[in-house]
C-alpha cells in the first residue's frame, strides 16, 4: 500500500496512517461499507515550514494594590490574588473567560472501581485508602509570592509558592505556581509539585481544576476521541478533531460518578459564541469539563440528585490514575498506577475569539 505525503508539511502538525477495513457487499447484519476494524499508525515526518509565533502586540503594564496586581495589555487584563497566589479574575475584549481560577486538584469523583473492595485482590478499597491520607479535604495556603517585568515590558512572571496538604496529617505537596503572561494575551501555567512527608503511594490525579462562565458550551479538541477514555480504556478512541457541548461531553451513569475525560489530547478549546479559551499542552493532556462541580458527584447516589451549576467546571489533568475493575476483579494494572512522585507539567492558555480558528492558534508558539 502506498501513501503520499503533503508537499509543504505544516508546522507543530501530527500526521497519521488512517485505515479500515469495510464490508464489500451487504450481509444479513450491516450495510456495504460498514466499519469492522480501523487502525491508525503515526507517520514520522519532519517539517517543511517554520511554525508562526505569536504576535506581540503592545506592551503590559502592572497596577498594584495591597491585595492583588492587575496585568493589562492589547484587548485583555488579568488579576492576581496576592493573598491566594491565584487568578482573581481575566477579560479579553471586555468580556470574562473564566469564573475561578486553575488550582492544583489530585481528587476526582469515585467509581465504583475506586467504592467496592474484593478481599481476593486487594485489602482496602481505593476509596478508604486515599480518604486516610486526606486526599478529598486538601487544602492550600500562600506561603511566598513575587512578580516581575521582563526589560521591554513583552512578559510578566508570576510566582506563587504554596502548601497543598490535609489538616492535621503529616504530608503536604510544596507547589509553585508560575505563571507568564505575554503581551499576546497567552498565559503559560506551570505547576511544579515536590511531595514531602508520609505521602500516600498513589494519587486519583494530578491537574487543574478551573470555572469558565456557563455559555461557553462549544468543544473543540485534537487528540482521543469521540468518546471518554482513561489511560487503562482507551483503544476504542482514535486520534483526531473532535467536536461536541459540554453537555455531550458527560456519560451519565446510573450512579453518578468520574465521567467524561478525554484523553492525549494536544489542545482544545473552549467557548461561547464570542469568546472562548484555548488549552495547549505540553505536549498533552487529558480534559473534562461539566456543569455538575466534582463534590456534587461524588455524592450524589442517583441522577436526579445533580445539581447543574451557572458556571462549567473544567479540568486539565496531567495523569489520571486508572479506572481497573475492583469491582468485580482485580484492580489497576501497575503500570497504569498515577504514584505519588514530586511533578511538574505546563498548559498554555490563549484567549480568543470565536471567530477565530482554534486549529490555527494552537499550532503557533511563543
Amino acid at each position: 500500500m502506498d501513501f503520499a505525503l503533503p508537499d509543504n508539511v505544516a508546522a507543530n502538525t501530527i500526521y497519521y496512517l488512517n485505515t479500515k477495513v469495510v464490508l464489500a457487499s451487504a450481509a444479513n447484519w450491516a450495510s456495504p461499507g460498514y466499519e469492522i476494524a480501523w487502525s491508525q499508525f503515526k507517520v514520522p515526518v519532519a517539517s517543511t515550514q517554520e511554525p508562526v509565533k505569536r504576535a506581540q502586540h503592545g506592551s503590559l503594564t502592572v497596577q498594584e494594590q495591597p491585595t492583588r496586581i492587575q496585568v493589562k495589555g492589547n484587548q485583555f487584563d488579568v488579576s492576581f490574588n496576592k493573598v491566594t497566589g491565584l487568578i482573581d479574575s481575566w477579560h479579553f475584549n471586555g468580556q470574562k473567560v473564566l469564573e475561578t481560577a486553575p488550582k492544583l486538584n489530585v481528587w476526582r469523583a469515585l467509581i465504583d472501581n475506586d467504592i467496592y473492595q474484593t478481599k481476593q485482590w486487594k485489602p482496602v478499597s481505593n476509596k478508604a485508602y486515599w480518604q486516610q491520607y486526606g486526599l478529598h479535604w486538601l487544602q492550600h495556603r500562600l506561603d511566598d509570592w513575587q512578580y516581575n517585568f521582563d526589560s521591554n515590558n513583552k512578559k510578566v512572571q508570576v510566582k506563587a509558592q504554596v502548601r497543598v496538604a490535609p489538616p492535621k496529617l503529616a504530608w503536604a505537596i510544596k507547589t509553585v505556581y508560575t505563571y507568564d503572561i505575554f503581551a499576546s494575551g497567552d498565559i503559560v501555567v506551570t505547576v511544579n509539585g515536590e511531595l514531602v512527608g508520609d505521602v500516600p503511594e498513589t494519587l486519583p490525579r494530578i491537574g487543574l481544576q478551573m470555572k469558565v462562565p456557563g455559555h461557553f458550551n462549544d468543544v473543540t479538541w485534537y487528540g482521543r476521541g469521540p468518546g471518554e477514555a482513561y489511560i487503562d480504556s482507551r483503544e476504542a478512541n482514535r486520534i483526531g478533531m473532535w467536536q461536541t457541548t459540554v453537555d455531550q461531553l458527560f456519560t451519565n451513569y446510573a450512579v453518578p460518578q468520574e465521567n467524561g475525560n478525554r484523553h492525549e489530547v494536544n489542545w482544545m478549546s473552549i467557548h461561547g459564541n464570542e469568546v472562548g479559551l484555548i488549552a495547549v499542552g505540553n505536549p498533552q493532556f487529558d480534559f473534562s469539563a461539566h456543569r455538575y462541580n466534582m463534590e456534587n458527584i461524588d455524592q450524589a447516589r442517583h441522577t436526579h440528585e445533580l445539581n447543574k451549576m451557572d458556571e462549567i467546571e473544567w479540568n486539565l489533568d496531567y495523569k489520571h490514575h486508572g479506572l481497573g475493575s475492583a469491582s468485580c476483579g482485580p484492580d489497576v494494572l501497575e503500570k497504569y498506577k498515577l504514584k505519588a512522585d514530586d511533578f511538574s507539567f505546563s498548559v498554555r492558555f490563549v484567549p480568543y475569539s470565536s471567530n477565530q480558528d482554534p486549529t490555527h492558534i494552537a499550532k503557533t508558539i511563543l
